[in-house]
């Protein structure tokens, strides 16, 4: 997965067998893509997204969704306003390529050293919240 062919359902961002991680700070996203890069992680596996571009993306995606997908779409949309929220806060977000629940496990004993303030793992139908 590149930014540029990112996964999409309706046109809403789901990345299905990824983890998706918010950080307070662009210092502490890459100090923990660096630790996955490290721990064997390739580059494309571990995409790293600046807040602007999480507002961007999310701006652009609202004024190209239809009505009916807005209303199938509820529990997805309620997660784009989230990151946009903590976007606007400055946050920084990886998308983290971990199928199995070993790769989750791995990726989130990472992120609790860098701090993260978001975690969610994308199944095929449903969202894991994966802190708290």
């Amino acid at each position: 997965m590149t930014k540029t062919n990112l996964p999409r359902l309706f046109g809403v961002f789901t990345p299905i067998g990824h983890v998706v991680l918010a950080f307070a700070n662009d210092a502490d996203a890459a100090q923990a893509r660096e630790a996955l890069l490290t721990g064997g992680y390739e580059a494309d596996e571990v995409l790293q997204f600046r807040s602007d571009e999480v507002i961007a993306d999310a701006e652009q995606t609202r004024d190209n969704l239809g009505l009916l997908a807005r209303m199938g779409l509820n529990m997805d949309w309620s997660e784009v306003e989230r990151d946009v929220q903590l976007a606007q806060q400055g946050a920084t977000f990886l998308v983290v390529y971990a199928p199995s629940d070993a790769e989750t496990n791995r990726v989130m004993n990472v992120a609790r050293r860098f701090n993260t303030t978001l975690a969610r793992k994308y199944h095929r139908l449903a969202i894991e919240h994966l802190l708290g």
